[in-house]
This record gives structure tokens, sequence and C-alpha cells, in this order.
């Protein structure tokens, strides 16, 4: 299982640090939706080496969660606001 410690160290990975071949393909990654949450996080880790960094189609991608309950939503929209308040 994997630790907090190596979670860590996993989340401080720059993409351009990543070889993309070895990235896994996330049309490729499938999980068990009939799981409960925790055996379906156990079963993505499981699959992955990093499960911050992946790959759809030749983009690379990183994913990182803030430490705030703020909804996508909530910062596309204030985004959007910016940009049309600045245009």
């Amino acid at each position: 299982m994997i630790t907090s410690k190596q979670l860590s160290i996993l989340r401080q990975t720059s993409l351009e640090d990543v070889d993309i071949q070895k990235l896994p393909e996330l049309k490729d990654t499938s999980i068990d939706t009939n799981l409960p949450i925790p055996e379906r996080i156990m079963q993505y880790l499981g699959k992955v080496e990093n499960p911050y960094c992946f790959k759809f189609e030749d983009i690379r991608v990183k994913i990182d969660f803030a430490d705030r309950p703020v909804t996508l939503q909530k910062i596309l929209t204030d985004f959007l606001i910016r940009k049309k308040t600045n245009s």
C-alpha cells in the first residue's frame, strides 16, 4: 500500500520530468465502479505508478487538489468574470 509520504513525493512530480511513454493512458485505465470508493482508490493506485500524472492521447496531465473546498465551477466562473472585466 502506498504511504502518505510516497503520495507527497509523487504529488511534487513535474510533468516535464516524466516520459510521456511511461504515463498510463487515461482512457485505458478502468476502475470497477461497483466497488466502494476506498476500494476503487486502491484499485486505481494498483494500476498506476503516479496517481497524479497520466496522459490523454498525446497530452500529459497532472491533477492536483486544493486544500480548500472550492469547486471547479466556482473557479471557472471567477476566471471568466475576471476575463470579461479585463477585456
